[in-house]
């Protein structure tokens, strides 16, 4: 992985576009963990997340997992919709702020073994403000992962730069 493209000149950081997908990503990741494996083999399982803006500032995530499984393997399809609004987090570097409405994440998620698998994701997000710094271009990036607890690779384009990166 060649990380994020730093040749461009972007007003978003690299260290702050790599917070906000990961941020992103991690409501994401949330809603589908608080929903176990399903317990029956055709499912459709509501999805709701409220993330904990720890500086102030609110956000959720919304959406369902529905599919089928037969003998403890299939697949689900995946669509959330979120919204963040002033969320302020901290990371080890620095306090960052994003507002994000509309921000799609569609795609499948496979179940082997009974238990979620790798996923094939595209989070897709037009408007983005980081550190009240409109994000150029939004969020179009691909994410791909051997399960939803693992670290995913997100490659695309997230504030005007492109690369592939393996989020937080």
């Amino acid at each position: 992985m060649g990380g994020i493209d730093t040749t461009g000149v972007a007003p978003i950081s690299n260290d702050d576009t790599y917070a906000t997908l990961g941020y992103l990503w991690s409501g994401v990741r949330s809603a589908i963990e608080r929903q176990r494996e399903p317990s029956t083999d055709t499912f459709s399982l509501p999805l709701s997340f409220q993330v904990a803006c720890a500086g102030g500032g609110s956000g959720s995530y919304q959406g369902t997992l529905a599919g089928t499984r037969a003998n403890g393997a299939g697949t689900a399809n995946l669509n959330v919709t979120a919204t963040l609004t002033d969320c302020r987090f901290s990371d080890t570097r620095a306090v960052t702020t994003i507002t994000a409405s509309g921000v799609a994440v569609t795609g499948t998620i496979a179940i082997v073994n009974d238990a979620w698998d790798a996923i094939n994701l595209h989070m897709i997000a037009t408007t983005v403000t980081v550190n009240g710094v409109s994000c150029p271009g939004g969020i179009d990036v691909m994410l791909t992962g051997t399960s939803p607890s693992a670290r995913p690779v997100s490659t695309g384009t997230a504030c005007g730069r492109t690369g592939a990166v393996a989020l937080p």
